[in-house]
């Protein structure tokens, strides 16, 4: 008798693929694989490559087997598996991962942005349980806030002004999705299914993607993808005329996504052993010029960055591109690259903020002109300069707890207006500075009452 096929969860990770006639060894890392097994499912022409194992025994125990007392034989060595197969439709092509399988695929191959489109398009607004943002500012804040029950979007702290959202789950309203979606570059789901159903299931997902936002959503695209190849090419040799001359304050290195620190060891760049606690841009230079002789866009995108565990196993990866934090200003308008994609300002969006500042009043009062060593000396010349003006730099007032203090301005006037200084070196120092107002203004009832 035949067997009977019956339909069980599996977990699903999903690629879309950017370039839909790509050849397969443009796609996956065909030499970290075995050889590659070709068949059809339900039509669709697919292709499976299942990682080569790797056997090793931990670096750790290096440190253990400096006693004689502990032998090399106590110590299992430790092993990985996975595949990626590669499916075919006739407009689009998809990469499904399993295990350590997402290890063989091409992070420069793949559509940045699918995973959490189709998310955005699957789940119930008010159903939200996860969420992965970035702050756009200069130095920007990675953070993921989860609830054990669904909530709406905004209940998990986003600002849909300025935040970039990066990864999403909630509880799914396509059925053949299962209970749950997760969405980043890659979607994740928990489907039931037999083999000969994925193609569908890639189908559906194709639509979810090429789909408009819903109007929750719509907030999402404050900060849009910057799609023109034309001027994505001028944004990233300005990327690199400014990595060279240094001119540039607005890029820097960073992790691309939530790092669990516990896990993470350190850094390592390609093949190089060196390990590195922190992630450095003119560390990441050296190490290409030194490699290839000039750094190039070609270069960052195929340079590895590896996240290294306790182990000095690789247990995540990024290109050096998708690490990249800049922020660029090119016919007069702002872009932002964050995770190996170029982002643009919307003009309304722009225009919204530039307004809202506009109706600000100047204020009125002019202050002496700075020529000192620091603000410090600064604050105390215009004190004793201007008579109804009170220093207050490094003054601090406890609030909320004996650990907890404000300085609640540097300056004060007439009792009533609070001047905060900063000596301008960056726009990081300026939101230092709006920062600082912004904490005084809030505490100040509270104090005064």
């Amino acid at each position: 008798m035949p067997s009977v096929i019956t339909e069980k969860v599996f977990q699903l990770t999903i690629y879309l693929v950017k370039n839909n006639n790509a050849a397969n060894e443009d796609l996956v890392k065909v030499g970290n694989a075995k050889p590659p097994v070709s068949f059809e499912i339900s039509g669709a022409p697919a292709t499976l490559y299942v990682r080569r194992r790797k056997t090793k025994t931990p670096d750790w125990t290096t440190l253990l087997l400096q006693s004689e007392d502990v032998q090399a034989s106590l110590f299992d060595e430790n092993s990985s598996s996975g595949a990626l197969l590669v499916v075919r439709l006739t407009d689009a092509t998809f990469l499904v991962t399993f295990g350590l399988g997402h290890t063989l695929h091409n992070p420069e191959a793949i559509e940045r942005d699918f995973g959490l489109r189709v998310a955005l398009n699957s789940t119930k607004s008010s159903e939200i349980r996860s969420m992965d943002k970035a702050t756009s500012e200069l130095t920007p804040l990675n953070s993921r806030t989860q609830s054990s029950l669904g909530v709406d979007i905004e209940q998990l702290l986003i600002d849909t002004e300025t935040d970039l959202l990066y990864a999403i789950t909630g509880i799914s309203n396509v059925d053949m999705f299962g209970s749950v979606v997760t969405g980043r570059d890659s979607l994740t789901i928990k489907p039931k299914l037999e083999l000969g159903h994925l193609p569908r299931i890639l189908r559906k997902t194709l639509e979810r993607y090429q789909a408009g936002l819903p109007s929750d959503y719509e907030w999402v695209d404050n900060i849009r993808r910057e799609k023109d190849t034309t001027v994505v090419t001028q944004l990233e040799s300005k990327l690199l005329q400014d990595i060279q001359s240094g001119s540039n304050t607005k890029i820097w290195l960073g992790e691309p996504e939530i790092v669990d620190w516990e896990t993470n060891l350190g850094y390592s760049f390609g093949m190089d052993k060196s390990t590195y606690p922190v992630l450095n841009l003119h560390r990441l230079t050296t190490y290409i010029s030194n490699k290839h002789g000039v750094i190039s866009i070609s270069n960052l995108k195929n340079e590895t960055i590896h996240c290294l565990d306790s182990s000095y196993s690789s247990f995540k990866q990024w290109s050096a591109y998708r690490s990249i934090y800049a922020e660029i200003t090119w016919n007069s308008c702002t872009y932002m690259l964050r995770n190996g994609v170029w982002y643009k300002v919307a003009d309304t969006f722009v225009d919204s903020i530039n307004d809202a500042l506009s109706r600000i009043p100047h204020y009125t009062i002019t202050l002496p002109e700075f020529d000192h060593n620091d603000e410090q000396h600064y604050n105390m010349f215009v004190a004793s300069a201007i008579s109804d003006i009170e220093l207050l730099d490094r003054d601090t007032v406890t609030f909320g707890g004996r650990y907890s203090k404000i300085e609640v301005c540097d300056l004060i006037k007439a009792s009533t207006d609070l001047i905060h200084v900063k000596k301008y070196t960056s726009s990081q120092t300026l939101s230092h500075l709006f920062y600082q107002g912004l904490v005084s203004a809030e505490t100040e009832s509270p104090l005064i009452s």
